[in-house]
C-alpha cells in the first residue's frame, strides 16, 4: 500500500511504480547532455604526477586518527551528530568501526 501525493491510497503496482518514478524524477531532475571535458583547457597550476598519485593512495588508520584528533572537540565528522570528542575518547572501542 502506498499513500499517493494526492492523499489517496493505492495497492496497484502500476500506480505505485508511477508514484516512485514521479517522486524520484522530481528529486533528481531530468537527464542532461554532458559536455565532453577537455583536460587541456585547464588553466593555472597543476599537481605533479607524484602528488596526484599521493591523492589516490590508501589512507592509513593512523592518518585518520591524527586528523580526527586535530579537529575541534565539538565538531561532528558525520551526520549522526556524534562529535569528535566522543570518537577520540572512545577510540579503543569505536576506532576500527570508524575507520
Amino acid at each position: 500500500m502506498l499513500k499517493k501525493r494526492d492523499g489517496e491510497q493505492t495497492t496497484s503496482l502500476g500506480e505505485v511504480v508511477e508514484e516512485f518514478i514521479d517522486y524520484f524524477h522530481g528529486l533528481l531532475g531530468q537527464k542532461e547532455v554532458c559536455v565532453e571535458w577537455d583536460s587541456n583547457s585547464l588553466m593555472g597550476r597543476k599537481l605533479s604526477r607524484g602528488r596526484s598519485k599521493n591523492l589516490c593512495k590508501m589512507v592509513e588508520e593512523e592518518e585518520i586518527k591524527v586528523a580526527l584528533h586535530d579537529i575541534g572537540c565539538g565538531k561532528a565528522p558525520g551526520p549522526d551528530e556524534y562529535n569528535s570528542k566522543f570518537f577520540t575518547s572512545s577510540w579503543d572501542i569505536v576506532g576500527n568501526g570508524f575507520v
